[in-house]
């Protein structure tokens, strides 16, 4: 039982006496080569009990320093670059409900901090060879139950909100070995992308279309923003093949009626733009689909500057512009 007590994670009054406990149990049980056989199986059972409490606590809100912090944090945050390409607002289904949304991005920074905090733990107190497994009970006990469904559940809330660093460390979180989630991301983004990519296509017929296009391009500069900022740099073509694919799949149904709308924006803009230094410097991407082949044909090309904001959606989100922001602490697999 005093073993057990003082494998705790160091977060009250009585750090210091605990490090100092388990430092000496340490040392005292590598001496009579007891350490792997009785002291470590003791610290791994507990700490899955401690990771366990925490998801749980993370999850009801319950820790107030961690939602405080995590709050302090994103308004601290790095502030979107400048930018002369389209503005974007994106509606989330409950774009109000900043408690999920707050929740998430707790959780999120709360697991992070555990993974660091562990690290810390093993290198100071305990011996090098524990983390390996400290590090796969932290994941499967406090990570994969909760992270998956929080990141899918709010991400729409994320981004709409601008907290790309908050989707960032969701990422990372769902990336590591043991989670090995990382489809769960593409999965979110794609169907994120699809439902709004569909959600201009149905409008076209039924409102001014002459707005689908710049809507494509305010929608696309949100995606790479998405991309840049929050997915690591390793999974970028994936991503970027993803929302190429999502387009592709929203555009199916209207597909000639599209290819139209693109011919007669596109000719338009060549038609009034006549300096390739300018369209280079200030225009955004706008994804074409080419007509005739099944899924298209998707190419790069510049944009004109669009009146902004360019209004997605009806309700007064945040806009959501290409940002460059803080990334959030790193941590290993």
């Amino acid at each position: 039982k005093s073993i057990s007590s003082g494998t705790s994670a160091a977060t009250t009054t009585s750090t210091s006496i605990r490090a100092v406990r388990l430092t000496r149990y340490r040392d005292m049980t590598l001496a009579v080569q007891l350490y792997f056989s009785e002291l470590e199986p003791l610290i791994i059972q507990h700490s899955e009990e401690e990771y366990k409490a925490l998801g749980n606590r993370l999850l009801m809100g319950e820790d107030d320093e961690e939602k405080k912090e995590s709050t302090e944090e994103s308004d601290n945050a790095a502030k979107p670059a400048s930018s002369t390409a389209a503005t974007a607002k994106i509606d989330a289904d409950s774009s109000d409900d900043d408690d999920g949304m707050n929740s998430a991005r707790a959780f999120f920074l709360g697991a992070e901090r555990a993974i660091q905090s562990e690290h810390r733990r093993v290198s100071k107190f305990l011996d090098i060879r524990t983390r390996p497994k400290l590090d796969e009970a932290l994941q499967l006990k406090l990570v994969k139950p909760f992270v998956p469904t929080l990141f899918d559940n709010d991400f729409a809330k994320l981004v709409s909100k601008n907290r790309l660093t908050d989707i960032a460390r969701g990422f990372q979180l769902l990336c590591l070995r043991h989670v090995n989630s990382k489809d769960t991301a593409k999965k979110t983004f794609t169907t994120f992308v699809t439902k709004w990519a569909a959600k201009f296509v149905s409008l076209i017929g039924k409102e001014d279309d002459n707005t689908f296009v710049p809507n494509l391009i305010a929608l696309d500069v949100a995606c790479d923003a998405i991309i840049e900022v929050a997915f690591s740099p390793g999974y970028a073509e994936e991503f970027h093949a993803a929302r190429s694919s999502a387009f592709e799949a929203a555009m199916h149904e209207k597909q000639q009626r599209v290819s139209q709308l693109l011919v007669v924006f596109m000719d338009g803009f060549l038609r009034t733009t006549s300096s390739g230094a300018a369209r280079e410097a200030t225009a955004p991407t706008v994804v074409i689909l080419g007509s005739g082949t099944k899924g298209g044909t998707v190419s790069n090309v510049a944009s004109p500057n669009v009146p902004g904001p360019l209004h997605l959606f009806t309700n007064s989100s945040p806009a959501l512009t290409p940002v460059t922001a803080t990334a959030p602490g790193s941590f290993r697999n």
